[in-house]
């Protein structure tokens, strides 16, 4: 179509808009170097325009063809389809007909073997099979009744599961049947053709109605239950075959990715109907009109501009920006549109659905929450950022041409690819549009043009009072008087404590839009659930990197920064075999103790971190402010903070019991892993996983177990003694201590929720629910006939001793140091945070006698006996980990404020707090002298690399490249013809030096653990038992655990034999080359790090 013609412009906006979104596809596939297939609505349709038949398998009855493909997809069928070419239906009945489907498929549905880029495909293609509805279901279902009819039900089901196992045996008439059931049931309902009982079969034959459409969500709550979302078999019938257990793993993602978007609806539900994306059929002839009046508008400024008509100020500067620019009026309309468009859709979920409050000011526009908006600033720089890239297209474009012709060639296709990455990598367009001075502007002038000419035709009485009317069009043939109305305004309005300004798109604009499935789902982003079967192995450098789910693509690394260049020039291929072993461990739900957390709930005892259902009463408030007393204010802003903490508790405890009661049945779960830029691993379920609190470790326990042996009993008993907060006692005496309380631990097992067992298991120092489950498997192992012989669940912890502190002892060999964090062996394990709590005493009893400004307020410090372990132990914890003076008061007031809250002005709290926090941070450096000289020696380093605006960077032990991904934003500010725009988010190429200087001791200390917990894994697997990671806590069998305390002890000798302060200073020194020097290293201490091998209570 031509652009000229005005007969032709709506064909011409169609297919330039084809055209645009094809590009920004393809700008997207050359971004993350993967290429999309999928059958457009627009081909379909056109089939079955060209068909009596809507869906069937289509044959070519055209002489003119030659050799032609036995079957097509309905893409292939129109990119082969000749002009004039007849296309017939072919009746080869239903189970051809999903034969058909079947075949075009990327992987077959019964055994779904393939890479990430073949599950991508395949969701598409089953969107498209889904959107056909029950039809074909129900035609699927009279064939097997036929099948049934002329086959025995026994022989019917036997074949069933013969086709899953070895379809080859079975006659091609039975497989089509079978395919066609399978493959309707998978994807209209959810269900595996496997699971279905031989009596339903046997029901179904005699009765053809037996097994209606109706009838299969009630089989689907028999075989499932209706407790879950997923078909996991309420009663398995023995361990699922490799592929069902990916079919099931296929339906749980596909699933995962509609419960995302259900509860987008859910949460946007005042904007079901706005929520759409631009680029839909429906949509387009909305804003069509809008894009035909801004081509008329921006052609007629390009006419007067050529012609010396100048306009003066920023709308004249606007006008001639937009003439300088290459692309076509009508594409500048259609991008305009579409881009501000999906801004608005998409902005009030990425802003988590923030409500605009009024301003009470000269700006009193409203906007109703039913109506959409976006602001003004995002609106405008992301108009400008798609004309650059359509612009940078144009470049691209010229440059293939030149290389290749008009070639539509795979090479030629290929080249636009690498041209198009290559352009992004350089953020290279046309010269001086990717400033924002420029950039900007010319985006709030089609954004302006877009506010002026875009109007919808509404009837008048619609309208709200005090909207203004531009001309009424006509009288409708009812008499209802239709108005020409604008479909956007620009306003400013409050957000929290900011004016902002604003693009809201009006109701009766949004009545003309609407949502389509597949179009929101590249909006969201799904929760990712365990996996049913074992992740695949992560393959993090190569050309496409893929790992973990079967469709649903993760990062190797979390980080918002993409590009991982490093990963390809230091290999991660060490790292990844390490998160494939640990993501290979099978767990299983601990239905027990979900029982018990299900009644838990249903009484509303909120106890061991269970929330209450309601929120805690308010007390009277006095007539005036004047007559709260410090307490009462206290108690009030207290009650105010566990409401707000209430507000976030209670959706996330009811988070990770949805998902556990999702997978109670299953007989094993997976959880993929994943690192951060320090090697740092963590499961990739944000619900239920092991690294999470209490409550999700409560719910976990191995899937296989394993006999306690000679001396696993021992180790659940400790297990359970440091869970009862008994930890800083020898291993004999917790194991005492336990033995001593066995009729209350067994009393606890027989009924949890008495009044004297909730006292023992609910109020457990380090893990109620965690307790409580110990308590069941230890009194199961006592019941029974041999406790050698009893079958193990449950993981055993080893945790280290204030484990960023024993990497620091090691690193200067502080021997004080190392005492105190248990690297040296001893009749009793050090507990460090005492340590440091005796010398606080000692500062604060020296000041309470002495005449000097802190007498008073160690006095008070004393008298109200607040020096307590937990006043110390968060500072103490995270001092290697780079906590500020600042953050260290913050802490102490915190632990302050629980214990004296209520007796103490919040005033004295802070005082109190700023002169503990001081003496405890002098307390360490005594402790620690050596570590914190070490620490004080990586901030000299990071200040000389951000001087040098270079980030810090190491290779840790392990292999694993790390940089601090720490740079300042840029900020830019424009001015429009409607307001200033102040732009941010960039990051800009300088370092934010004082968070590369900050951050660099903590990550390297992190980057340590975590190589020491890769290569205590490591160890774990030659030896051929079970492991699971928390950072600074180890897991495996109760009946391993001497196994796996020896491999930690071997492993942090193996790791802290190395010269790593030296190797980092050297690699430094490299990178440096002539422009820097750095100190030198502190000297060692005298510390053997051979006594580590000796060390009972390292990790204990």
């Amino acid at each position: 179509p031509s652009s000229n013609c005005p007969a032709c412009w709506p064909n011409y906006g169609r297919s330039q808009a084809g055209l645009w979104a094809s590009r920004q596809k393809t700008t997207a596939s050359s971004r993350f170097h993967f290429s999309t297939r999928s059958i457009s609505p627009a081909a379909r349709a056109a089939l079955r325009q060209r068909s009596s038949v809507s869906s069937a398998d289509f044959q070519v009855a055209s002489s003119e063809w030659g050799n032609w493909p036995q079957e097509l997809n309905a893409k292939e069928l129109l990119r082969h389809s000749p002009t004039g070419g007849d296309v017939v239906a072919a009746p080869s009945g239903p189970s051809g007909l999903t034969a058909h489907r079947r075949a075009s498929l990327p992987l077959k549905i019964k055994e779904l073997e393939g890479n990430q880029g073949q599950f991508a495909l395949l969701q598409r293609d089953l969107l498209e099979v889904e959107r056909d509805g029950c039809q074909q279901l129900e035609m699927a279902c009279r064939e097997m009744h036929e099948l049934l009819r002329t086959l025995p039900p026994e022989k019917v089901h036997a074949a069933i599961q013969m086709y899953f196992q070895q379809g080859e045996a079975l006659s091609e008439k039975v497989s089509d049947v079978i395919g066609s059931l399978d493959l309707e049931l998978f994807v209209q309902q959810n269900m595996l053709l496997e699971d279905i009982p031989l009596e339903v079969f046997q029901h179904w034959r005699d009765d053809p109605e037996y097994m209606g459409k109706e009838k299969w969500p009630e089989l689907w709550l028999q075989l499932y239950g209706g407790d879950t979302r997923f078909p996991i078999l309420q009663a398995p019938r023995g361990r699922d075959s490799p592929s069902t257990a990916r079919r099931r793993q296929l339906i749980i993602e596909r699933l995962t990715v509609r419960s995302a978007i259900q509860d987008y609806y859910a949460a946007q539900e005042a904007m079901t109907t706005a929520r759409g994306a631009a680029g839909t059929n429906d949509k387009t002839r909305v804003w069509m009109h809008w894009a035909r009046a801004m081509a008329e508008y921006i052609t007629d400024v390009k006419v007067k501009t050529a012609e010396g008509i100048e306009v003066k100020g920023m709308l004249g500067n606007e006008n001639r920006l937009l003439c300088e620019l290459p692309l076509a009026p009508e594409l500048l309309g259609i991008i305009t549109c579409q881009t501000v468009l999906n801004n608005i859709f998409t902005w009030r979920t990425g802003r988590g659905g923030e409500r605009l409050e009024q301003f009470s000011g000269p700006m009193t526009n409203e906007v109703p929450e039913e109506h959409a908006a976006v602001p003004f600033v995002s609106a405008v720089t992301a108009v400008a950022h798609a004309v650059e890239m359509e612009s940078s297209w144009c470049n691209v474009e010229l440059k293939r041409q030149q290389l290749h012709g008009c070639s539509g060639s795979a090479g030629a296709r290929l080249t636009k690819r690498i041209l198009m990455r290559d352009l992004l990598r350089s953020r290279e367009g046309i010269d001086g549009w990717h400033k924002e001075s420029r950039s900007v502007p010319m985006g709030s002038a089609l954004v302006r043009i877009l506010l002026s000419c875009a109007m919808v035709e509404v009837d008048r009485k619609l309208l709200r009072p005090g909207e203004e009317l531009e001309e009424i069009i006509s009288a409708g043939s009812e008499g209802k008087a239709l108005v020409k109305f604008p479909a956007f305004k620009h306003t400013m309005m409050r957000q929290n404590i900011k004016v902002v300004g604003f693009i809201v798109l009006r109701e009766a604009a949004l009545k003309h839009m609407d949502l389509t499935l597949d179009q929101l789902a590249k909006f969201v982003h799904p929760k990712h659930q365990p996996m049913l079967v074992k992740p695949r192995p992560w393959k993090p450098s190569g050309a496409f990197p893929e790992g973990g789910y079967l469709m649903q693509k993760v990062s190797f690394i979390r980080t918002a920064n993409r590009s991982m260049p490093h990963l390809r020039a230091y290999s991660p291929d060490r790292v990844a075999k390490v998160l494939d072993y640990i993501g290979s461990v099978p767990w299983r739900v601990n239905n027990r103790i979900l029982d018990v957390m299900e009644k838990v709930v249903e009484r509303d005892l909120a106890i061991a971190g269970v929330p209450p259902m309601d929120n805690p009463d308010m007390p009277d408030r006095p007539a005036t402010l004047s007559e709260f007393t410090d307490q009462e204010k206290i108690r009030w802003q207290n009650i105010l903070k566990r409401r707000r903490e209430l507000l976030s508790e209670r959706p996330t405890f009811e988070l990770k019991r949805r998902v556990a009661s999702d997978f109670r049945h299953a007989q094993q779960i997976f959880f993929p892993h994943n690192v951060d830029f320090r090697g740092r691993a963590y499961p990739v379920p944000p619900h239920l996983n092991h690294i999470s609190d209490d409550i999700c470790r409560g719910l976990l326990m191995f899937a296989e177990p394993r006999p306690l042996g000679p001396d696993g009993l021992r180790w659940l008993k400790i297990s359970l003694a440091n869970l009862l907060g008994k930890d800083k006692l020898s291993f004999e005496e917790r194991v005492a201590h336990v033995d001593a309380a066995r009729e209350q631990i067994i009393a606890v097992s027989r009924d949890p929720l008495s009044d004297k067992s909730v006292e023992l298991w609910a109020n457990a120092d380090d893990g109620p629910w965690q307790t409580l489950a110990r308590c069941f498997e230890l009194t199961d192992a006592w019941n029974s006939p041999d406790e050698k012989t009893f079958l193990s669940h449950q993981p055993i912890h080893l945790d280290g001793s204030c484990n960023g502190l024993q990497h620091y002892a090691a690193l200067g060999r502080d021997e004080q140091g190392a005492k105190a964090v248990n690297l040296t062996p001893s009749e009793r394990p050090q507990d460090v945070y005492t340590v440091v709590l005796n010398i606080v005493k000692d500062k604060v009893h020296k000041d309470a006698r002495s005449e000097g400004k802190f007498q008073e307020i160690a006095q008070q410090a004393e008298a109200l006996d607040v020096l307590k372990r937990k006043v110390v132990k968060r500072t103490v914890m995270t001092i290697c980990y780079g906590v500020t003076r600042i953050g260290a008061k913050d802490q102490v007031q915190g632990e302050l404020a629980n214990l004296i809250g209520e007796k103490v002005s919040e005033k004295d709290i802070k005082l109190m707090a700023g002169y503990l926090s001081g003496l405890i941070l002098k307390s360490i450096d005594e402790v620690f002298e050596r570590a914190m000289t070490i620490k004080k020696w990586f901030d000299t380093v990071s200040k000389t690399l951000s001087s040098l605006e270079s980030p810090v960077s190491w290779v840790t032990p392990v292999g694993l490249a790390c940089t601090q991904p720490y740079k300042k934003d840029q900020v830019v500010q424009v001015r429009t013809t409607q307001q200033k725009i102040n732009i941010g988010g960039k990051e800009a190429p300088t370092m934010n030096k004082f968070r590369q200087r900050l951050g660099f001791p903590p990550n390297f200390i992190h980057s340590l653990d975590a190589s020491h917990m890769m290569l205590v894994a490591e160890g774990c697997n030659q030896k051929g038992i079970q492991f699971a990671g928390v950072h600074d806590s180890f897991w495996t069998h109760a009946c391993d655990a001497a196994i796996l305390n020896d491999v930690i002890r071997e492993k942090f000798f193996e790791l802290h034999s190395r010269p790593i302060l030296q190797e980092l200073r050297t690699d430094l020194m490299i990178h440096l080359g002539s422009t820097a020097s750095l100190p030198e290293l502190p000297e060692p201490g005298t510390l053997d790090l051979s006594k580590v091998l000796e060390s009972r209570y390292i990790f204990s």
